[in-house]
């Protein structure tokens, strides 16, 4: 006959307080002893039977969830949150800019404290508020924890994340170094700041600039959010982000935007310790227009 694990516990605790009232009952085990020994025996059985039961429970959990499945810092199965897109224009198809897998994968390079939000809220999108840097800085106001996410004409798909609120700071860097570019298509990749510098974010009237140093930035966009750069970036370490280019320059890949689209992604900690300001100025200064001549 076959007995459950629960079923022995059971007889074992039981079996237990027999033999202590059998030896206490024969004068073997003194009255004060006997009765220090009951309840602690009991107490003891409580406690492994609620570990076992919370273990069995975990066990459940990750069984559930399917092998090589993104998972927090902890350890623990990450699951995706909703994306709170607002009232969208008539007429105005929503976007499918982050499918499930690949919000996943963004979710699980986060910080801890960004992984174990429920929600995105939408911010920002060039269909429903039209393509203007300034519109997605007004959008941005007092908002940190920022995932910008793009689409080429062609096709590809890539962003940035940073804890810091993304408003205009004037010709300064400034940011957390927190901040993180990534691909989605054609294969997911993230790049962290490597420490090599600290230019992390330029938010100017004219241009929004994502890393930087000699090669360049990992993202800049123009006013229009029409038209961008990615170069090989010092600050990330990462290769430029697009890899087909409008006018075949090596160094400086040029894209056209399709659509771009900026969530704020809510946590108990929304606020991230900025550099302190002002940070380094922007390397373009006498270069710029030899860089990226649409920008001006």
């Amino acid at each position: 006959m076959a007995f459950s694990s629960q079923s022995l516990s059971t007889s074992a605790l039981i079996a237990l307080v027999l033999a202590l009232t059998v030896l206490w009952l024969g004068g073997v085990v003194p009255s004060p002893m006997y009765f220090a020994l009951l309840p602690f025996a009991s107490l003891h059985f409580l406690f492994f039977r609620l570990l076992r039961l919370t273990r069995a429970g975990q066990r459940v959990s990750y069984a559930a969830t399917p092998p090589g499945s993104p998972r927090t810092a902890l350890g623990t199965p990450l699951l995706p949150p909703e994306l709170v897109r607002g009232p969208a224009r008539r007429g105005t198809p929503p976007p499918q800019l982050l499918p499930k897998d690949d919000l996943l994968q963004i979710v699980a390079q986060l910080p801890l404290r960004c992984q174990c939000t429920d929600h995105w809220s939408l911010r920002y999108s060039s269909l429903q508020h039209g393509s203007s840097l300034s519109t997605l800085y007004a959008n941005l106001r007092n908002a940190p924890n920022v995932a910008l996410v793009l689409e080429t004409l062609q096709g590809e798909r890539f962003g940035f994340f940073t804890p810091s609120a993304l408003s205009r700071h004037g010709a300064h860097y400034f940011g957390s170094r927190e901040t993180i570019v990534f691909t989605l298509s054609p294969t997911f990749q993230t790049f962290r700041w490597t420490g090599t510098n600290d230019y992390l974010i330029l938010a100017e009237p004219h241009r929004l600039a994502i890393g930087g140093g000699r090669s360049g930035s990992a993202l800049l966009l123009d006013a229009s959010l029409a038209f961008g750069t990615t170069c090989p970036c010092d600050t990330f370490n990462s290769p430029a982000l697009v890899q087909r280019s409008v006018r075949g320059d090596d160094a400086a890949v040029e894209f056209e935007v399709h659509v771009v689209e900026a969530w704020h992604v809510p946590s108990p900690d929304c606020i991230a310790l900025p550099l302190k300001e002002p940070t380094q100025e922007s390397p373009w200064k006498e270069t710029e227009g030899k860089r990226v001549s649409f920008m001006e």
